[in-house]
């Protein structure tokens, strides 16, 4: 939360400054989440392992674009032999478990 003070507050320390708080609290999140289970930083600017930070952010967005998706074979049964829904998201816990 400090990091995120400090940064706001350099932003607008001589004028007023729009920001974009979003990707801030988004950042923040997922820093706290990290930095309680892996120790480690990801967003920011204190990252110390820029690839392997990257490589989460990327793992992140496709979480998040996976999370909220339905799958349509819930409801038609028979997009079964046509969707890949449920093998993307075994891949993407592959990916999870593999990454924790």
């Amino acid at each position: 939360m400090r990091r995120l003070l400090l940064k706001l507050s350099r932003n607008s320390h001589e004028v007023f400054a729009k920001v974009e708080l979003k990707s801030m609290f988004a950042d923040l999140t997922f820093n706290n989440l990290m930095k309680m289970m892996a120790g480690k930083r990801y967003y920011g600017e204190d990252v110390t392992d820029d690839s392997e930070a990257k490589d989460f952010r990327e793992f992140i967005a496709e979480v998040v674009e996976n999370g909220g998706a339905g799958n349509l074979a819930d409801y038609l049964p028979i997009l079964n032999w046509a969707g890949n829904y449920e093998n993307k998201l075994m891949e993407l816990f592959k990916k999870m478990d593999d990454f924790l």
